[in-house]
């Protein structure tokens, strides 16, 4: 049976995918109903021959059984027998601590939890730095909780503990260490001869592609990249490892002629660069393939591969059925498929179309043919994961697959150099990263600026689109020419893409818009209507990052109000006077002007100590201050938005302000708040504070939405 691999892995990860963004009780109903199918084929004639319907159906069958056993019977019994109580953890870091947003995260093997032997992975979380190391073991006191999101849960920590006060955290000094333990120091050297070299923009880039080092890429560089549709050079992936791995295998084929001695020791090295680069899902998936081309050059075979890409799917999600919901390794999975079955029949329709044999045509040809074909899965996930999509991403990567791979290059062999000290070996390779780190950093930045670079999309252009990419796959799998197929489908897909895409942002650009962002608790939101952006609020928990959605929603803001001290309503606010460019800026007079004076000039901030009221062209924000609480009453057109303050009392609010259309609140404490009767109550809180939360609120309302679902976006049509 041929491409049994790819079958068979490929398989398994659209249904655990599909589990787990449904849920146990759809996996085991989509078990149930491929249980049937399996029995039928046996049934009927026409199927009864047909193995690879049936081996779709049993790896179905299995697949969703594995992922209802896995959830049941390994995952809800960690979440449920070790949440919300306090008791004392003990635990090893198996992984580099990071630090955001003045938060410090340390990925924690447990060794005993209370009095019992238990070995968890969670996420420790603290207000400040431990100095803990990888290999260290930490001893605290703390309250675990269900760790719900989904880049920790795919990566198996189900369980965070936070700590407020280090003294409840004690750090024993490591003294063995892993076999991690030593190409993450190693990391560590080489990320901080590149940093010594460059400027932290350049450095933070060389950094990110060469060793996967994430940490020192700046909010700036992070958003010009995922506009332009780049975010992937960032992250350690195929395209990393296929050239990593290519060098390896040239040099060790010049050293020894015998391939069972380069093949092995270029697995080996692979293996090194794997975990020195982190072990990421799209890592792993790469490395497996590498190694698996490798293997089949010792036996003389050549490896399929797609059935290699199948493999890999299949390795990854026996240890760990949870990084079916990996976005990262979705979109690995996806772009490697699509140059697999796509690059080559759009390569010959291109060639043949310009009937021209030259090699600098032909080189170009090839890299639009692999980054055409590499959209045609990961622009649908982008889609339906962030509902945006960057429409200069083909042109972008057009602009920088040609010096990129050189970039990888020297960037390691610079950092390796650097290692002896001796400024005369290393500097003239750091000094071409540089110069090419600059010129990346220029084409991600000039083609995040075009009109159209990165826009949103509504839910119907979503799935229209979708719908086109499935049936545009059936059509090409159906179809007997299959090299004609394939581009016409390429093209009718990019067309789709790009015609609905700025259709929508042409229609959206006339119809006023609310964002409220996930930031725990507390609120930040931000209104639009044509031409102008204000942002009403900037509130949250400090482990949040706004500032980035803030960005996508408006690369400009008209006006930005402060109305509170308090961290639910302004703890991003130095951030948000940083990072845009505000026409104007309105403070309540309690709040001391002198905390931004760092970052604003003083003159651009008005203060107000009553009701007033701005206009920011279409949009309305009325400031309503009350027993020193600041109300704010947003209209746009005719539909009106309420923010209400922590620790408001409703009662001395006028009654023309208390039938909102959206009423957006926290988990704070509202006094009177059964007098507020709205369309749509937004409430921002954390999934651990909601039921708290809905305690301390009585307002009327007819629908609710609650953050820590997502960030929530409505036109004014549909409030």
């Amino acid at each position: 049976m041929k491409r049994m691999g790819a079958l068979l892995g490929i398989t398994s990860l659209v249904v655990l995918s599909f589990a787990y963004f449904v849920g146990v009780k759809f996996s085991l109903i989509l078990s149930a109903i491929a249980f049937v199918l399996f029995v039928l084929s046996f049934i009927m004639k026409k199927y009864r021959k047909n193995y690879y319907i049936k081996l779709v159906l049993g790896v179905v069958i299995f697949s969703a059984l594995f992922f209802a056993i896995f959830t049941s019977f390994y995952y809800k019994p960690i979440v449920y027998n070790n949440s919300d109580e306090e008791t004392t953890v003990s635990g090893i870091v198996i992984d580099s601590p990071y630090e955001n947003f003045g938060q410090y995260y340390y990925p924690v093997k447990t060794t005993t939890i209370g009095s019992e032997e238990k070995s968890v992975k969670l996420t420790l979380i603290s207000k400040g730095d431990i100095k803990a190391d990888l290999d260290d073991t930490v001893d605290f006191v703390g309250t675990l909780k269900n760790n719900s999101t989904d880049y920790y849960k795919t990566k198996g920590y189900y369980l965070k503990a936070t700590i407020y006060d280090n003294s409840n955290c004690a750090v024993t000094k490591a003294t063995s260490h892993s076999l991690k333990y030593f190409p993450y120091k190693l990391r560590e050297m080489l990320v901080t001869v590149i940093n010594s070299y460059m400027g932290s923009d350049n450095g933070g880039i060389c950094s990110a592609i060469g060793f996967g080092e994430r940490n020192y890429l700046t909010d700036n560089v992070k958003s010009d990249f995922k506009k332009a549709g780049m975010s992937h050079l960032l992250v350690v992936s195929g395209m990393h490892m296929s050239v990593v791995s290519m060098i390896f295998l040239f040099i060790f084929k010049k050293l020894f002629r015998k391939k069972f001695i380069y093949c092995p020791l270029t697995i080996l090295l692979v293996l090194f660069y794997m975990v020195l680069t982190g072990l990421s899902f799209s890592v792993i998936r790469s490395s497996i393939m590498v190694i698996l081309m490798l293997l089949g050059m010792m036996v003389s075979r050549q490896s399929d591969s797609l059935n290699s890409l199948g493999i890999s799917a299949f390795v990854i999600l026996l240890f760990n059925p949870y990084s079916a919901g990996d976005v990262g390794l979705l979109l690995s999975f996806g772009s490697t498929m699509g140059i697999i079955l796509f690059s080559k029949p759009i390569r010959i329709f291109l060639v043949e179309k310009l009937k021209s044999h030259k090699r600098i045509l032909i080189y170009i040809l090839d890299l639009i043919a692999i980054t055409l074909s590499a959209c045609t899965f990961s622009t649908p996930i982008l889609i339906l994961f962030f509902k945006r999509i960057s429409l200069v991403q083909v042109f972008s990567n057009l602009l920088i697959s040609p010096v990129f791979e050189l970039l990888l290059v020297v960037v390691m062999i610079g950092g390796v150099l650097g290692l002896t000290g001796i400024a005369v070996l290393y500097s003239p390779f750091l000094f071409i990263a540089d110069k090419l780190a600059t010129y990346i950093s220029w084409v991600a930045s000039t083609t995040s600026k075009l009109p159209f670079s990165y826009i949103s999309t509504n839910k119907v252009f979503v799935y229209v689109f979708l719908g086109m990419c499935f049936a545009m796959i059936c059509l090409v799998v159906l179809s007997k020419n299959y090299k004609r197929t394939v581009p016409l489908a390429t093209l009718v897909m990019i067309f789709v893409l790009v015609v609905g895409s700025v259709s929508d942002y042409i229609v959206s650009y006339n119809t006023p818009r609310i964002n409220v962002y996930d930031t725990g608790n507390g609120i930040t939101l931000s209104v639009h209507c044509k031409n102008k952006s204000a942002i009403l609020s900037s509130g949250g928990s400090v482990t949040y990052d706004p500032i980035t959605g803030l960005g996508d929603s408006s690369n400009s803001y008209d006006f930005f109000g402060i109305t509170d001290n308090s961290s639910k309503r302004s703890i991003f606010s130095s951030d948000v006077l940083n990072e845009f460019d505000l026409k104007k800026v309105l403070l309540y007079h309690r709040i001391d002007k002198r905390n931004y004076e760092s970052t604003y000039s003083y003159e651009n901030i008005s203060e107000f100590k009553k009701d007033t009221t701005v206009n920011i062209g279409d949009i309305k924000i009325t400031y309503l201050v009350r027993n020193n609480s600041v109300f704010i009453y947003a209209k746009v057109n005719d539909k009106s938005i309420l923010i209400l303050p922590p620790n408001g009392d409703c009662k001395y609010l006028d009654k023309q302000y208390r039938n909102p259309n959206i009423t957006v609140t926290d988990k704070s404490y509202i006094s009177n708040s059964n007098l507020i009767n709205t369309n749509l109550l937004i409430l921002c809180c954390t999934e651990d504070s909601y039921k708290n939360a809905m305690k301390n609120i009585a307002i009327n309302s007819n629908e609710l939405y609650t953050t820590f679902n997502g960030d929530f976006s409505s036109k004014t049509e549909v409030w």
